[in-house]
């Protein structure tokens, strides 16, 4: 049986990142806003929070759903997850890849997940 996918989520762990760049909270604003554009998505509005005494937080909202990138600058390591309610899944690899470019970071690790009211999701 085929069921309906209603969209797309990708999870990703990049590693070995540019660990000043990753507590630069303007500059990772300027870097995500760039890397949603240049995937074919669209922006509608961004949040970011610092944290104290690193670590930053950023909430991009997408007409197709949204963008979360959280940054772990004593690691290098940064969390990545964008949801878009689509089946096409190219968009969501190509933020992937423009970030981990951008980011300078040595390793992607990555999953993507289904979605959809069709979908027996286990638990």
């Amino acid at each position: 049986m085929n069921m309906k996918i209603d969209g797309r989520q990708l999870v990703a762990e990049l590693t070995g990142c540019n660990k000043a760049l990753l507590n630069d909270e303007k500059r990772l604003t300027v870097l995500l806003t760039a890397g949603i554009i240049e995937s074919g998505l669209t922006q509608v509005h961004m949040s970011s929070h610092k944290f104290q005494p690193i670590g930053v937080t950023l909430i991009a909202i997408i007409s197709e759903s949204h963008v979360a990138l959280h940054t772990f600058p004593e690691s290098g390591h940064a969390s990545l997850d964008v949801y878009h309610c689509n089946a096409d899944s190219a968009p969501l690899y190509r933020l992937l890849k423009f970030l981990q470019s951008a980011l300078g970071a040595d390793n992607a690790t990555h999953l993507e997940i289904s979605r959809g009211a069709a979908l027996n999701l286990q638990q």
